[in-house]
């Protein structure tokens, strides 16, 4: 069986978190990661965390990917001038 990794921003207009967990539930072995605050431009950054994700994944697809950089995740908010 073929794990798999299904990443999502739980403030993503274009793929609602919903998605995220149906795509998740419908695989045998899936890890399902949800980045607190983040839109759909989760693989923005080269070095932000959702590469770093993916790279951790890759490099040991059958371990689950638990990354520093997502448990320290804040919602931040920017507001007008």
């Amino acid at each position: 069986m073929l794990p798999a990794l299904v990443m999502g921003g739980t403030h993503d207009p274009i793929t609602p978190v919903r998605w995220s967990k149906l795509a998740a539930a419908g695989l045998d072995h899936a890890y399902l990661r949800l980045f607190q605050g983040a839109g759909h431009n989760l693989l923005v950054a080269p070095d932000g965390c959702g590469q770093q994700m993916i790279a951790a994944f890759i490099a040991r697809p059958q371990t689950a990917p638990n990354l520093y950089c997502q448990r320290q995740q804040s919602v931040n908010f920017i507001l007008p001038e």
